[in-house]
């Protein structure tokens, strides 16, 4: 049986730790090396909401391919080479009896299971679907033209375990049952809403997007000097935007640049924004790097930042004025506790909470829903540094 849903809620100042609570995530399974023996399981995140800094609980894997009996037997699971590419899950069939044949094709099942000594945490960024989760090295390649990542919902095919599914402590299942899996326009997944049959096909590498391998912003005497590297570069990037904020939330496009197309799949890239002072007189200045393929999709780099002047803390909240969910950004020049607060006019203390920051922008979300309507003032202190913002609470 699937493992049961599990669910935090955060009520705390209304601040949520991972910020991610919706079932978004889909799957695939491609072909990392074309004429190789190995295949590679990836997550998929829809939202535009990063899932982050959180430990994966459970995900079950399926897949299957046609049944090679008559054609020298299927592979056995001693013969596969099993790899998690999550440092919490470990990587185990659900039982003793791969391959189960149904229907013609010969079925493999995996339980990823949460480690019990496991403290690394996994980020996968909004919108992003370079998210590896497993590896499988077969002894051959010659049925990959069959193989395929597959659901048996409802029942769970013969041994109840023949999932996709996927669960983290805290939010608990963020599986998207409507549209499980994911793939190319010629390789497209079918999808049948929680019932069988739920698969993608094999698909191309290409179907998983550029890999940012990293990406710096350094203060260049009134210039940001932005440089990132890629790797999975392919005839499908169309180009990388660059986009700037001044609260980390409310980003702006200043610069596009166009793909090399020099034949390699890793590559690197620059890009100046001149005048800082122009932009701002003091405080910080974000940037990010948007990458979009030709046919429309899109992933972000995470996002840095340079400081115009030497103060410790620096704020920003959007939007401003609020009707609910408050937007607070702040950047610290080194990890610190956190105490948010918000005031009324007259200096009363309505709410309060103490949260861990760290070295760089930080992003956290205050429910002003339940306020009255008008004027109150935030304020957040950090270590010795503290700032106070005027808010604008509406209906």
């Amino acid at each position: 049986m699937k493992k049961s849903i599990i669910l935090l809620a955060c009520f705390a100042f209304g601040i949520s730790n991972s910020g991610f609570s919706q079932t978004v995530i889909q799957g695939t399974i491609t072909d990392p090396s074309p004429g190789g023996n190995k295949v590679s399981v990836y997550g998929k995140n829809n939202s535009s909401t990063a899932l982050s800094n959180v430990l994966f609980g459970n995900i079950n894997i399926t897949f299957s391919i046609v049944d090679q009996t008559s054609m020298g037997g299927n592979p056995t699971e001693a013969q596969i080479v099993k790899a998690s590419m999550i440092p919490s899950l470990d990587l185990l069939p659900t039982d003793g009896n791969n391959p189960y044949i149904i229907a013609g094709r010969a079925y493999y099942s995996y339980l990823m299971n949460n480690i019990a000594t496991a403290t690394t945490t996994s980020t996968w960024l909004a919108n992003s679907k370079d998210n590896p989760i497993a590896e499988f090295t077969f002894p051959t390649n010659t049925y990959f033209s069959t193989l395929r990542l597959d659901d048996q919902s409802p029942a769970g095919g013969p041994n109840g375990q023949m999932y996709w599914y996927v669960q983290v402590n805290g939010a608990g299942d963020i599986t998207d049952y409507a549209n499980m899996f994911f793939g190319s326009a010629l390789l497209p997944p079918t999808n049948n809403n929680s019932a069988s049959p739920s698969f993608v096909p094999l698909q191309p590498f290409s179907v998983v997007p550029v890999k940012f391998l990293n990406f710096t912003a350094i203060k260049n005497n009134n210039q940001a000097i932005l440089n990132w590297s890629v790797e999975n570069e392919d005839a499908n990037v169309d180009r990388y935007e660059v986009e700037r904020s001044l609260s980390a939330v409310d980003f702006v496009k200043v610069g596009t640049l166009s793909p090399k197309n020099n034949g390699r799949a890793a590559n690197s890239y620059s890009f100046t924004q001149d005048n800082l002072s122009a932009i701002r007189a003091v405080g910080v200045i974000y940037f990010r790097i948007k990458q979009i393929d030709k046919d429309g999709k899109f992933v972000y780099t995470e996002i840095k930042s340079v400081r115009l002047d030497a103060k410790g803390l620096v704020i920003g909240v959007y939007p401003n004025p609020v009707k609910g969910i408050a937007n607070v950004s702040f950047d610290l020049i080194e990890d610190a506790d956190v105490v948010i607060s918000i005031s009324d006019v007259s200096g009363k203390q309505l709410m309060a909470n103490q949260i861990q920051g760290f070295k760089g922008p930080n992003i956290n979300k205050i429910n002003m829903a339940k306020l009255a309507a008008g004027s109150y003032l935030l304020k957040i202190q950090a270590g010795e540094k503290q700032y106070v913002l005027p808010v604008v609470k509406t209906n």
